[in-house]
């Protein structure tokens, strides 16, 4: 990842809640190299409670994204809210802990800032369902009638039978 857009300085920090707001648009995405998305207006509420070696950092993402629906190809706005917490450790020996069920960040004492770019860029990513629709939840479009109507008299025109399979109806199976 290219961009470092989002970023806070951790000697600025004080002990306890801290809190930075980050506007995210389409030019974010694109820099990142992802152009599925066409626009969005999201907001990145970042709250860091500070403590000594170690601060819980949690993510609040909310807003819409542009993207084209899978079924009809017809632009819409996805809302988004998307929440996720992780810790910053902040340590020159770097100890993974395979069992823990936190996503963990670490950080030397040397480093001063900490960048957020890539993990804004995933949390974004993995709050789009697979499947993006305009029957979605939230989506106030329906699917574009003209192209349901194409889509269906395309997938009837392969449809002639084939006789080379008329004898498989005829093979009784004993299980």
């Amino acid at each position: 990842m290219e961009t470092k857009h989002f970023f806070i300085k951790v000697s600025r920090l004080s002990e306890g809640e801290n809190h930075a707001q980050f506007e995210l648009n389409v030019d974010f995405f694109v820099s990142n190299g992802s152009d599925f998305i066409s626009n969005c207006k999201l907001i990145a509420d970042v709250k860091i409670s500070k403590l000594e070696a170690t601060s819980r950092i949690l993510f609040h993402i909310h807003g819409t994204v542009g993207v084209l629906c899978d079924v009809c190809n017809r632009s819409i706005s996805l809302p988004i809210d998307f929440k996720q917490s992780v810790l910053l450790k902040i340590s020159d020996s770097v100890s993974r802990d395979i069992n823990s069920e936190e996503e963990i960040i670490y950080m030397r004492k040397s480093e001063d800032n900490i960048y957020f770019d890539e993990l804004i860029y995933d949390f974004v990513l993995i709050s789009i369902p697979m499947k993006k629709s305009c029957d979605i939840e939230g989506v106030v479009k329906n699917c574009d009638n003209a192209i349901l109507k194409k889509l269906e008299d395309l997938s009837h025109d392969n449809e002639d039978p084939d006789d080379r399979w008329d004898e498989l109806k005829n093979l009784k199976i004993n299980n």
